[in-house]
């Protein structure tokens, strides 16, 4: 698969700080890179994504645990991208990882 871009973010206790990282030379096309933004307004207008807290309360119920008990794994998707959430709990780190591969890469 191809990675696009992926996005690293942190709480802070008030609010979520997002960093972009592309995954290839050439930029996403506008129309997949709007759905990438969608998706992370979505995402972060969801209860579950309010705080740390919260997030952490919505791994423990829905998320996929991984070795590390304080790391989990949600998957999604939308028309042109996979999207692998990896989602960290533990606080003063950051918190999570929003990579988006290209469907027609797979």
């Amino acid at each position: 698969m191809s990675l696009i871009a992926y996005s690293r973010s942190d709480y802070d206790g008030y609010k979520w700080w997002t960093t972009w990282f592309p995954g290839q030379e050439e930029k996403a096309p506008p129309e997949v890179a709007s759905e990438m933004d969608r998706f992370m307004d979505a995402l972060f207008a969801l209860p579950e994504f309010k705080t740390l807290r919260s997030m952490r309360r919505a791994c423990k119920l829905y998320a996929e645990p991984t070795k590390e008990n304080t790391e989990y794994n949600l998957y999604s998707e939308t028309e042109h991208l996979y999207i692998w959430l990896r989602l960290i709990t533990r606080e003063r780190d950051y918190n999570l990882y929003v990579y988006f591969y290209d469907k027609d890469a797979a």
